[in-house]
């Protein structure tokens, strides 16, 4: 019998003083520091 059921997860991350953080590095480096981030979040390290 197939189940059409599964289970998820949802997390939700807040990266405090992003707004300032991203004005610091610009750009390319704020986007590297969120993949890093997402990356960690993942665990796909």
């Amino acid at each position: 019998m197939k189940s059409d059921r599964f289970l998820a997860t949802v997390l939700f991350t807040d990266i405090v003083g992003s707004t300032e953080r991203a004005a610091e590095l610009g750009d390319r480096q704020w986007r590297e520091q969120l993949e890093a981030h997402h990356t960690l979040a993942r665990g796909t390290y």
